[in-house]
């Protein structure tokens, strides 16, 4: 099984939907997944999280807040309503290699554990699997990565933050003197800092590896000290490279700039204004530290969606206040630079 993830794109959302629709499905579950036992529970939770096998990650995905140290994104007291508007997805296809497959083959081939689709702010699918039901809080991975975008915008809209031209090292002296000298803000949230990154997932000696060994053993301070010894490899704003060292960073940017913690600043600004009807939990670099700022958000798929349909709304809540700029989230899912990304 691949690991799942839930990403939700304002085009992409809007690509999904614009492909047809007939019949009611209803939530699909299948039978739950194995109960840890104090043994297994012990053994998983010494892992790092990128290296689980399949069946590893049906047990920790759903219990991450059990395994390691999370903060608490709080709740809602006024949920955004999803009201249900049923239509099957038969008629979605696509096709590899000359053969055609449905949206259920899609499902069932990449043993997705969680699916969600809005229209208009309306349920038109929902379905879960492996042991999953609307209750389930399932780890999502770089979806952390779209919310720090979001809080980006927020602290901008707050004037905690001026300008995405302002110098990464003004927020974060630690960096200072490293080749994070000379990168803004906005190279950061694009990925084109040009510092020398590793992201092979199944290398064990890669950079995003290495830096999750680290902030385990010595928090965010050893975090800062392990991207302060990485090279240059290109000049900034130049080239793409996908590197989520540098969420972690633009993280701590954050909260160097919001004084308050992601979590918290989430909850103040985005969870509960827009109405997520569930708390949610961040995992920390470790106990007492620092949540993971490109990774390891868990929440119930509806609260998911909620997420896309904020980004959907411009960053508006239903009262009508705008948590982010006008044009944050057209500017953030635009290409803006000649090199491969968006934003």
């Amino acid at each position: 099984m691949s690991r799942t993830r839930f990403v939700f794109r304002p085009a992409l959302i809007a690509a999904l939907l614009g492909a047809g629709a007939c019949s009611a499905p209803r939530p699909v579950t299948q039978p739950a997944s194995p109960v840890l036992d104090a043994a297994a529970f012990e053994q998983l939770r010494r892992k790092n999280i990128l290296f689980l096998s399949p069946e590893e990650q049906l047990r920790v995905y759903p219990n991450v807040e059990r395994m390691w140290p999370t903060r608490t994104i709080q709740r809602s007291d006024r949920p955004y309503p999803l009201p249900p508007a049923p239509r099957a997805l038969d008629d979605v296809r696509y096709s590899v290699r000359g053969t055609s497959y449905t949206l259920r083959d899609f499902i069932e081939r990449t043993n997705v554990s969680g699916l969600l689709v809005l229209k208009d702010g309306h349920v038109v699918l929902e379905r879960y699997a492996n042991g999953n039901t609307s209750q389930t809080r399932w780890t999502s991975f770089s979806v952390a990565k779209s919310v720090v975008s979001l809080l980006f915008g927020a602290a901008i809209r707050d004037g905690h933050i001026k300008s995405l031209d302002e110098p990464v090292t003004r927020y974060l002296p630690a960096l200072k003197g490293s080749a994070y000298d000379g990168v803004s803000l906005r190279h950061l949230l694009q990925m084109s800092s040009g510092v020398a990154w590793n992201e092979n997932y199944g290398d064990p000696q890669s950079d995003v590896a290495r830096m999750s060994e680290v902030t385990l053993t010595e928090g965010l301070d050893g975090f800062l000290r392990y991207m302060a010894r990485l090279s240059r490899a290109a000049p900034p704003g130049t080239r793409f490279s996908y590197n989520t060292g540098e969420t972690h960073v633009a993280g701590a940017v954050l909260r160097a700039a919001t004084g308050q913690s992601l979590s918290d600043y989430l909850s103040a600004r985005i969870w509960q204004p827009f109405g997520m009807e569930s708390d949610a939990y961040w995992a920390l670099l470790r106990e007492r530290d620092v949540e993971h700022g490109g990774c390891c958000i868990s929440a119930t798929l509806r609260d998911y969606g909620r997420i896309g349909q904020f980004a959907l709304d411009e960053g508006v809540t239903r009262d009508g206040t705008r948590v982010l700029p006008p044009r944050w989230i057209a500017e953030s899912t635009r290409p803006a630079a000649p090199y491969t990304g968006v934003g």
